[in-house]
């Protein structure tokens, strides 16, 4: 008779994937005889494969460094207290 395997993991306190990691199980096979030696059902391969996906960086495109332009300054036409309308000065 299997044990399921929440009730196992629940036990040791820890989630599938970092048993994975603490057991150096890396791939479907090896979790698969595993819990095989110690009586545990397994889950579905679909469901857990999440787990043995490799952490890929993104690639880093290369790109020249640009020059920063100069920001242009934004004039408000209302003023800071209120929203009364302040007539653009023809100077």
């Amino acid at each position: 008779m299997k044990i399921k395997l929440s009730y196992f993991l629940g036990k040791r306190g820890t989630d599938l994937a970092k048993f994975c990691s603490d057991h150096n199980i890396k791939n479907y096979n090896s979790l698969y005889d595993h819990l095989l030696e110690n009586r545990v059902e397994c889950p579905p391969k679909k469901e857990v494969m999440n787990i043995f996906v490799p952490d890929r960086k993104p690639a880093e495109p290369d790109r020249e460094k640009t020059q920063k332009t100069q920001k242009s300054q934004k004039i408000s036409k209302y003023s800071k207290k209120g929203s009364k309308y302040i007539a653009p000065s023809n100077d």
